[in-house]
């Protein structure tokens, strides 16, 4: 599944350190939005952590550009967008259809 803890983090504008499971890799960008680490890995875990608090510029930067991806692909307009898309596919898909 996806995590609306992510998401939340994301939308707030907060660098995300997650474990690569399930549907996380989905939404962390490893590297560009945040960072992505084995499950199980502690060290990584640590490391990330360290890495975050260590530079402002960078975790700040993951923010924005975690922000900016949750407002495009996952935010409320983004989800009646792509139902718009969807049905106006299968509409126009039937159309032709009912043509032949």
């Amino acid at each position: 599944g996806i995590s609306n803890t992510i998401l939340e983090a994301m939308a707030s504008g907060l660098p995300v350190l997650a474990t690569a499971v399930g549907g996380n890799p989905e939404l962390v960008v490893d590297g560009v939005t945040g960072s992505l680490v084995p499950a199980g890995d502690v060290d990584a875990l640590a490391a990330g952590l360290v890495a975050l608090a260590s530079d402002r510029g960078r975790s700040a930067a993951m923010g924005s550009a975690g922000r900016a991806r949750v407002q495009a692909q996952f935010s409320l307009q983004a989800m009646v967008d792509a139902y718009r898309s969807l049905y106006d596919r299968l509409l126009s898909g039937s159309a032709t259809r009912a043509k032949d």
